[in-house]
């Protein structure tokens, strides 16, 4: 009885949270919200367990670029797109597809930026989605499906520093799973097959854009790869700080230029 009164009181205040959260963001933006409730030390549902196996409803989103269903607890809405603080803002201005190029979403999750890759290369151009999640799987094979796309190749597996197997430690929500050692003894795990970068990078003479977003593996399956120079930019999100300086000056040591454009984000560009 205590089990599922904690889970009805868990999606009662998760409600109300969302609620909270989506109305002062309309009102503030996501940075000055944010701030505000740093400041005011605001517990969202810290104060509650979340429950073992969380109900999550696919729900569809229209994009300006495409159709892109998802799960609610990862759920995007988007009004008024140019205007809105919607999903890594800062990162767009960054992506440097045009027609015919080639680009790679690594930790490609359900096809958000899948699909805005696809949009910008064009038929002509070739997308590759790598993700080791069967769940995330089934969701961006919809969205490829949904989209009518023709450009995209999906790769069902991990990127790690080494080729075989891992285990795919599933995280509190379905985009944080992880193939990096926890210490939490409670997360279900599961084994995926893994790649490196260099595996995948052999298969092309040029890549224009790789974006990586891999839950804290990122510098790990960077450091591992002799073929950087094949990359005309990267597009990381850095899970562990203790990685940005590292991967700064494994870019640079590559002839990379570096921008740091977020405390846990960073672009590198080739110079050739």
């Amino acid at each position: 009885m205590k089990l599922w009164l904690n889970r009805l009181m868990y999606y009662f205040f998760w409600l109300l949270n969302a609620f909270f959260r989506v109305g002062l963001r309309s009102i503030l933006g996501r940075t000055r919200r944010d701030i505000l409730l740093e400041r005011i030390r605001y517990k969202g549902l810290k104060q509650f367990t979340r429950p073992i196996k969380p109900v999550r409803f696919p729900v569809l989103n229209d994009l300006p670029w495409g159709k892109y269903l998802t799960s609610l607890d990862r759920t995007i809405g988007v009004i008024g797109a140019k205007q809105s603080t919607w999903h890594e803002l800062g990162v767009y201005a960054w992506v440097n597809l045009k027609k015919g190029d080639t680009a790679i979403d690594i930790g490609a999750h359900h096809g958000w930026y899948t699909l805005y890759f696809s949009r910008r290369v064009g038929k002509t151009g070739h997308v590759v989605a790598i993700e080791p999640c069967p769940q995330n799987l089934a969701f961006l094979n919809e969205n490829i499906r949904l989209n009518c796309l023709s450009n995209v190749e999906i790769i069902p597996c991990a990127v790690s520093d080494k080729l075989g197997k891992a285990k795919l430690i599933l995280g509190n929500h379905s985009g944080a799973h992880t193939i990096m050692l926890s210490t939490d003894k409670d997360k279900e795990e599961i084994q995926v097959s893994t790649m490196t970068l260099g595996n995948i990078l052999s298969k092309f003479n040029k890549v224009d854009l790789i974006k990586i977003d891999i839950e804290g593996a990122e510098f790990p399956v960077l450091n591992a790869c002799k073929q950087l120079d094949k990359v005309e930019r990267f597009i990381v999100e850095v899970h562990r700080n203790e990685y940005l300086k590292p991967l700064v000056s494994l870019f640079k040591k590559n002839q990379f230029e570096v921008e740091v454009i977020a405390k846990n984000r960073l672009v590198a560009t080739h110079t050739h």
